[in-house]
């Protein structure tokens, strides 16, 4: 018979997801193959970068495409974002731990009031936690096509120039050298 404490219901263990992928991070490393191509800037099809190595990094480092790709700050945003969208991700996931036990606690204790209040948090949590998913994974395909683009034209020469002047003429020309 219970006794009025909820001795059932102890706090969920943070699960630790961002952690998780931080050590994976680290122990995969970046390719020697990388580090070396981004030393010398030069690949094999020529000068620039070579688009698979990026898109690669991108893929398991956040930002790690950019700064292979020379572009540091569009790096640190990027991997900004993937951060906060992961932390997001692991917020949720917690949520819907916390939320799972709750409703079991509230049913082993008889109370459908709660259990039913907790299961509307739950289902809500449960759509976040699938939004942010889709959310996440969008954001690194396109960080990842980004870094596979910016590589491809890492070797164009683009310059804006002003014509010769004439007399009532105005313009511009755009030059691309490859």
């Amino acid at each position: 018979m219970p006794d009025g404490r909820n001795h059932c219901c102890s706090p969920p263990r943070p699960h630790g997801l961002v952690l998780a992928i931080s050590v994976l991070l680290l122990a995969v490393g970046l390719p020697a193959e990388a580090l070396g191509a981004a030393q010398e800037g030069v690949s094999a099809e020529g000068p620039g970068k070579k688009p698979t190595t990026a898109l690669v990094l991108s893929m398991l480092v956040p930002g790690g495409g950019q700064a292979y790709n020379g572009k540091w700050l569009k790096a640190l945003i990027v991997a900004g974002g993937e951060v906060a969208f992961l932390e997001r991700l692991a917020y949720e996931y917690r949520m819907v731990s916390r939320f799972r036990s709750k409703v079991e606690c509230a049913r082993l204790w008889g109370n459908t009031a709660d259990a039913n209040r907790y299961e509307s948090k739950l289902r809500h949590h449960k759509s976040h936690r699938t939004d942010f998913i889709w959310w996440t994974s969008l954001y690194v395909v396109l960080s990842m096509v980004d870094a596979y683009v910016d590589a491809h034209l890492a070797g164009f020469n683009v310059s804006l120039q002003a014509p010769a002047e004439s007399e009532g003429a105005v313009g511009i020309s755009l030059q691309v050298a490859w």
